[in-house]
């Protein structure tokens, strides 16, 4: 985001919130009343006028003013049976990344909708289907853990081995244990964190996450080491270690323009029980299996994954290509390489884009087949193929300068197609009324102006969705 500066209070924002009206986020226009005179428009509740209060801080990217404003939304009975405002507080918690503030928040949206005698779920139930969304993300890719602390001194956070590939849960990562995973950041006490599934080293042990464990009387209790001496040393060459092997499992450059990597898929499985493996002997990661279905729960409370639901068409495992760096006078040549690499009918495209304002678009095509992904003007996302899906991503969206960024990913599983943009799902999409006939065809990478910058620009296989009782 453009800032983060202290709240300069609500009262300060009030003559540019009347002004513009929070133009995103808008449920419905505010029109005159039928019996007011001519002249007298209805005058918002309370609740409304801190909600669009608040989108205008977080738009502007000064999360504390939008927290506050949310919050007095909240106060109030409307605002607390409004699934709006709750996303809207949840998606503070989510930018500041901090998976277990936002999905604290979420399920206390769901709980109070159960209980509420009227609730507004928005336009077409669009803000239940966002809360949904984003529980079924933080569902798949993250884990509770109670972090504790030694008494009297600081202590060493947790060590990802390997960190996550993916940028989005990478970020969480880097915002809970410290920007600086070798360095210390914990103080005395016990945190309850969400954090990505994956491995972990607290000292000389080796822990393995699985996603999906999120009630408080599962997390598992992990205890740190104090900062000092040998457990600082041992830290410090645990991350040399990795960062090494690291550097020695990455290929070389050998695509066609030079730009991109292809490489197979290595490192650490994910997920799993606690394993004392280490990780210098790799196993090869498994394909992934993105859910489908909405969100099932046990008599734990915890997410219950159904099981797998193969592609519609035959699995491809092949190597990944990857791209650091597109931007619009690189995106034919890179549409290009990809056409002549890629030969699996199945796929997870996965990037990182900054775009400078709201009439900046970019698109992700496959003319061949006839379904494409854009982004228009004005942050709507489109999905075009036998299907369509129009949808406005509102505060899903970021726009400023090229630290602002927006993560993306798709997935493809031969006829239908799943778009995340943030950690919120949209979709699955059919945008083929059948599997395809061949494994080869035009990509089309489209940026609309020069400012829009993608990176980490990832093509890899994918084995398809999940579903119950397959």
């Amino acid at each position: 985001m453009r800032s983060r500066t202290a709240p300069p209070g609500l009262a300060l924002f009030s003559f540019l919130t009347l002004a513009f009206g929070g133009l995103l986020h808008l449920p419905a226009p505010l029109v005159a009343s039928e019996d007011a005179g001519a002249g007298e428009a209805a005058t918002p509740p309370a609740y409304l006028y801190a909600l669009r209060l608040g989108w205008s801080f977080f738009d502007a990217g000064n999360l504390s003013g939008a927290q506050e404003a949310f919050e007095e939304a909240l106060d109030s009975e409307q605002g607390r049976s409004t699934a709006e405002v709750h996303y809207a507080l949840s998606a503070v918690w989510w930018q500041r990344r901090n998976a277990f503030a936002s999905h604290s928040r979420l399920e206390e949206a769901l709980r109070l909708r159960e209980q509420a005698w009227t609730w507004d779920g928005g336009d077409d139930a669009e803000w239940d289907r966002r809360i949904e969304s984003r529980l079924r993300y933080i569902a798949r890719n993250f884990s509770a853990v109670r972090l504790r602390a030694p008494p009297g001194t600081r202590s060493l956070p947790p060590l990802p081995d390997p960190s996550p590939r993916d940028p989005l849960l990478r970020s969480f990562v880097e915002s809970t244990l410290g920007d600086s995973v070798g360095t210390a950041v914990m103080t005395e006490g016990v945190r309850h964190v969400f954090l990505p599934s994956g491995n972990y080293w607290v000292g000389e042990d080796l822990l393995s996450l699985q996603a999906g464990h999120l009630a408080p009387g599962d997390a598992e209790v992990w205890d740190l080491l104090p900062d000092r001496g040998r457990f600082r040393r041992a830290q410090r060459d645990r991350l040399s270690a990795i960062e090494e092997q690291r550097a020695e499992t990455r290929t070389p450059s050998r695509p066609l323009s030079g730009r991109g990597r292809g490489s197979a898929p290595k490192g650490p499985a994910i997920g799993g029980e606690r394993t004392g493996a280490s990780p210098r002997n790799p196993a090869p990661i498994k394909p992934v299996v993105v859910e489908l279905v909405p969100l099932v729960r046990g008599g734990s409370g915890n997410a219950v994954m159904p099981s797998k639901r193969p592609s519609p068409v035959e699995f491809i495992d092949q190597p990944a290509i990857e791209f650091e760096v597109v931007r619009s006078y690189m995106a034919e040549s890179v549409s290009e390489e990809i056409s002549a690499l890629w030969r699996a009918p199945t796929f997870h495209v996965q990037y990182v884009i900054s775009c400078p304002n709201l009439d900046s678009d970019h698109e992700l095509g496959f003319p061949d087949h006839g379904f494409s992904v854009r982004v228009d003007p004005g942050a709507e996302l489109r999905i075009q193929g036998t299907e369509r899906l129009v949808i406005r991503l509102r505060s899903d969206w970021l726009v400023g300068e090229q630290d602002v960024l927006n993560y993306v990913d798709l997935w493809f599983d031969g006829t239908q197609l799943l778009v995340a943009v943030n950690g919120v799902e949209f979709g699955p999409v059919r945008v083929l009324e059948s599997p395809l006939e061949r494994r080869d065809g035009q990509w089309l990478i489209r940026l609309g102006d020069q400012r829009t910058r993608i990176s980490h620009l990832r093509v890899e296989s994918w084995a398809g969705f999940a579903a119950p009782g397959r």
